[in-house]
């Protein structure tokens, strides 16, 4: 009886897993393929804190990006930028990747970074746990962003 209750018990939390792990990534996906969504950056670090707002409007066949605080900039101003679309692809990788990355890590660090994606109807959470793993790739999109706005301001 103890050894049924023990693989029901098995079965169960990993079915559970399964279906949330899913789910997250299926609001995931939503979020980013809808017509305007939010993503903020909390971070929490050894060398201080910022929150980065990021505010995405389809508009045709681009992706207008307003970004609220930018640690980057010093001039103290947001950045609002037109982006290829196709650059949500890019986005959703970087996440769907870390997702991944987070759950398989013995990274530890003692930085702490929440990705929260939300629109209209939905909310996803992503939680690096204090393993860094979205940091790099999500960094290295911000600077693409920024020298894609210092071309966009220039011209």
């Amino acid at each position: 009886m103890k050894t049924i209750q023990f693989v029901i018990t098995i079965l169960f939390v990993c079915f559970y897993s399964l279906c949330y792990s899913q789910t997250n990534n299926d609001s995931l996906k939503q979020i980013l393929s809808s017509k305007s969504f939010t993503l903020i950056e909390d971070y929490n670090g050894d060398w201080g804190d910022y929150l980065d707002t990021f505010t995405f409007t389809v508009q045709q066949k681009k992706i207008k990006i307003h970004w609220k605080n930018p640690e980057h900039l010093k001039n103290g101003k947001d950045l609002d930028i037109l982006f290829p679309i196709s650059e949500l692809k890019n986005l959703e990788r970087i996440f769907l990747d870390c997702l991944i990355r987070i759950k398989t890590t013995d990274n530890k660090s003692t930085e702490h970074i929440i990705y929260k994606f939300n629109n209209e109807n939905q909310k996803s959470i992503i939680d690096d746990k204090f393993t860094m793993e979205c940091h790099k790739e999500f960094k290295l999109w911000k600077e693409i962003l920024l020298l894609e706005w210092k071309k966009q301001e220039n011209k």
